[in-house]
C-alpha cells in the first residue's frame, strides 16, 4: 500500500465512515499494513495501520515522543479522520478520558504498586496518623506531610495501611476475589 487510495480500497467502509480493515490484523484486531515506513527513509515495512496511514497522509516519519492512534474506539478502523498523533501525555490523556483500561486487575495492581514505591508514608507512620486525635492540618504539620493525606490515609484511600494490617498482597488477593 503506497496511498490513502490504495488503503481504502482494501477497506470495508460502514455507514459510520469507519474504514474497516479487511486484511492482516494483530491479535488485538489493530491492522497490519506493509507501506513506505518514512522512519526508515521511505523503505517498504509492515508497520501498524495508524502509523501506515500517518505516514501516507503526511509524507514524514512520527515525531520523536509521539503515537499514532485510533480516536474512534474501533482498533480496525483506518479512517485518517480518525487517526491522530499526539504526545504521549496526549494520548494518556485520550485514554484516561475513553476509560479504556478501567476496572482492568492487572492495570489497578501495577499502578498501586507503583503508588506504593513511590510514597514515604510507612505502616508505622499511618498507625500513629490513625492514633491521632488532632485535626488533620496539625497531624499533616506533625508528620511533615499535606492534611490531604492525611485524610486519606484516615479514610482508608491511601495504599499504605497501618502496621500489621497487610500489604500490596493482600489487597491482591483481595481484588482476585472480587474479579473471580
Amino acid at each position: 500500500m503506497r496511498t490513502l487510495e490504495e488503503i481504502k480500497g482494501r477497506c470495508f467502509i460502514d455507514e459510520d465512515g469507519h474504514w474497516l480493515w479487511r486484511g492482516a490484523k494483530r491479535g488485538n484486531g489493530v491492522p497490519y499494513i506493509y507501506a513506505p515506513n518514512h522512519a526508515q527513509g521511505g523503505k517498504m515495512s509492515t508497520q501498524c495501520g495508524y502509523r501506515a496511514v500517518y505516514h501516507c497522509q503526511h509524507g514524514k516519519a512520527v515525531p520523536e515522543g509521539y503515537r499514532v492512534f485510533n480516536t474512534c474506539g474501533n482498533p480496525a478502523c483506518l479512517n485518517p479522520d480518525h487517526i491522530r498523533s499526539a504526545s504521549d501525555a496526549a494520548f494518556g490523556r485520550h485514554v484516561r478520558s475513553k476509560g479504556v483500561f478501567k476496572g482492568q486487575v492487572r492495570r489497578i495492581i501495577a499502578n498501586r504498586a507503583i503508588a506504593l514505591a513511590r510514597t514515604k508514608v510507612t505502616p508505622e507512620m499511618v498507625s500513629q496518623i490513625l492514633a491521632s486525635t488532632d485535626s488533620c492540618a496539625k497531624t499533616g504539620a506533625a508528620f511533615g506531610v499535606s492534611g490531604f493525606l492525611v485524610w486519606r490515609i484516615r479514610n482508608g484511600k491511601h495504599p499504605v495501611k497501618p502496621a500489621g494490617a497487610g500489604g500490596l498482597s493482600t489487597m491482591v488477593s483481595a481484588l482476585t476475589r472480587k474479579t473471580a
